[in-house]
């Protein structure tokens, strides 16, 4: 989006809000002013905001960011200005913004986790991009992407991907999605023998997965395995709610401790 965009000579910053300690998101974001916390760079230092000045903030994981530091960020949305963490300064910014989240938000405003106006006032351009087990004919290309990208890193070229592995690869549910793709490709290029990848240089998992009569059965093991049991947490995963998943295990006969 951004370097489709007329921003796309000015700066594309972003910042995944669920990585970076609550204490620390607001002056990551923000900014702060010298002296404004014990640690703090005695000169101060600009925010995510002040460095995306006249390009684009990509806020990733946005529905794990503090109730507190949403107020903030809807101001700044409304306002066009920043005040860095123990200044007074208004400093006018011209940021274009980019959400992602894997959350329903609907869902958390229901719960209080995130505030309803921001939602809104986020939500100009909704973009819903679909688990990758539901668009199983974009995994040959994005397979083959990776490969290209990643096969500098073992010193090799010229790599293919025999059309047997790739239909492995599309029988698989990927729980995580694009990322663990990435890593899947990476091991098989670890695995491999000369410049071929075949389905044994794959992880076993996958290519058990593709021989099974059952594979919503199978997917719902994997996401309950790769969820350490947490069954709320593997219902996200797989995009459904936790009375479906319960309902599904139950038709499959899968239990849990």
């Amino acid at each position: 989006i951004h370097q489709y965009s007329a921003r796309r000579d000015k700066p594309f910053i972003a910042i995944n809000c669920g990585a970076i300690p609550n204490e620390l998101i607001e002056s990551e974001l923000f900014g702060y002013e010298s002296g404004a916390f014990t640690g703090a760079n005695p000169k101060g230092k600009p925010g995510k905001f002040e460095l995306a000045n006249g390009g684009t903030l990509f806020l990733d994981e946005i529905g794990d960011m503090p109730l507190n530091v949403q107020v903030h960020l809807l101001r700044v949305l409304e306002d066009r200005v920043v005040t860095r963490v123990g200044g007074s300064k208004s400093i006018p910014i011209d940021v274009r913004i980019i959400a992602a989240t894997h959350r329903d938000l609907k869902e958390s405003v229901k719960k209080g986790d995130f505030r309803e106006d921001l939602l809104f006032r986020l939500r100009v351009i909704q973009l819903n991009i679909p688990s990758l087990r539901d668009r199983a004919a974009d995994i040959p290309d994005l397979a083959r992407y990776y490969v290209h990208l990643l096969s500098k890193n073992f010193g090799t070229e010229n790599i293919e991907l025999l059309p047997k592995t790739i239909k492995h690869l599309q029988a698989y549910s990927w729980p995580g999605n694009i990322r663990e793709l990435r890593n899947v490709i990476e091991q098989a290029l670890f695995n491999m023998e000369g410049n071929i990848i075949l389905p044994n240089d794959l992880p076993a998992e996958i290519v058990d997965v593709s021989k099974n009569e059952n594979p919503e059965k199978e997917h719902l093991i994997q996401a309950i395995q790769l969820s350490g049991g947490n069954i709320t947490e593997a219902a996200e995963r797989l995009g459904i709610s936790r009375a479906t998943m319960y309902r599904r295990m139950k038709k499959y006969g899968i239990m849990t401790d």
